[in-house]
């Protein structure tokens, strides 16, 4: 049986959200006022994405992941932003970080809840990647700040998003020289880039 239905919009806060679809363990909803794709209950990944899935399904999905990384990658470059240090929050199996990585983006962090998809990341790359609990609590990257934070289709899936987000500009964004946070959902399937010249 599920929960009670969702009221507001777990990211932007609103009431003005529409239920999607009814699912057997959960339900989608979308946000009239910030767009964004919600699922409650959230999904535990671990629960619905094992090790095998990872591998079995990767190259099924890895060219139009690359070509969307490429595409923000440019747009970065675009915003005179090269060779900055990059957290991937909600990197999944690492492709994004793979790409910057290639473009000669050196400083890469990325961190994911699931620790298959961390696992899979880590045997395709050589780029830094953490489950989400070791990033926050592992000593080296505690005080790492970073000029460029990405939520690529990840904030529908982060319930508490605002304390992310407050916490990540407050303590991981670099006070020295530009900094950009770069969401895109997967509900309208575009790249924004907010460039913060102020930060909260």
């Amino acid at each position: 049986m599920l929960d009670k239905k969702l009221e507001i919009c777990t990211v932007c806060k609103s009431s003005n959200i529409k239920l999607l679809k009814i699912f057997d363990i959960g339900r989608s909803y979308i946000c009239n006022n910030c767009k964004s794709i919600i699922n409650d209950p959230l999904v535990n990944t671990d629960s619905v994405y094992d090790e095998n899935y990872y591998e079995n399904n990767y190259n099924a999905i890895i060219e139009d992941q690359k070509k969307t990384s490429y595409e923000i990658l440019n747009k970065l470059k675009d915003l005179s932003v090269e060779n900055n240090k990059i957290l991937d929050y909600g990197c999944g199996t690492g492709v994004f970080l793979y790409c910057a990585n290639n473009l000669g983006y050196e400083q890469l962090v990325g961190v994911d809840v699931s620790k298959d998809a961390i696992t899979f990341a880590k045997k395709h790359s050589n780029n830094k990647f953490y489950e989400l609990l070791k990033f926050n609590t592992t000593s080296e990257l505690k005080t790492q700040q970073f000029n460029v934070i990405t939520f690529l289709d990840s904030i529908g899936h982060i319930r508490n998003i605002q304390n992310i987000f407050k916490n990540l500009i407050k303590n991981r964004l670099d006070n020295n020289g530009e900094r950009i946070i770069v969401i895109r959902t997967p509900r309208i399937n575009k790249l924004y880039l907010w460039y913060i010249k102020s930060i909260l």
